[in-house]
This record gives structure tokens, sequence and C-alpha cells, in this order.
């Protein structure tokens, strides 16, 4: 099973389970998979979260905010 967890400064502030064959949305929105808080940066659907052939794919939606992974763009 693979995890995502998400940091804000540091601390983890949300985790969700992934499921292989799955694609995911997170952002603010309701109807999203992992809702985040409504914040300055923060999109309705921010971005997603795909399983292609056994690799999990991230691909930014929006056009602000930042997607980090472990510190990098």
């Amino acid at each position: 099973m693979f995890r995502l967890r998400l940091q804000l400064n540091g601390a983890e502030i949300k985790t969700l389970d992934l499921e292989s064959g799955r694609s995911y949305v997170v952002g603010r929105a309701e109807s999203c998979d992992l809702r985040l808080d409504d914040k300055p940066g923060i999109s309705r659907q921010h971005f997603t979260l795909s399983d292609e052939s056994g690799a999990w794919v991230l691909s930014r939606v929006s056009k602000k905010g930042e997607v980090l992974h472990q510190g990098d763009s």
C-alpha cells in the first residue's frame, strides 16, 4: 500500500492511503478525494495523483500555488 502525506511547515497535516489503479484529486473543493483547507494559493482542484502502470504520477491542475516533493518543485 502507498500513502500520500501532506505537510505544512514540516508538520504532517493530512494522509491518504492510495489504492493501485486509482486516480485522486486534491484541492479545496468538496468533491476532492483529499480536501485541503481554504487558504490563499489553494485551488478547488490543485493537483491529481494517478497510478500509471505502477508508478504514481502527480500533475498540477492549478495555475497558482506550488506542489513540492521533498522540498523540490
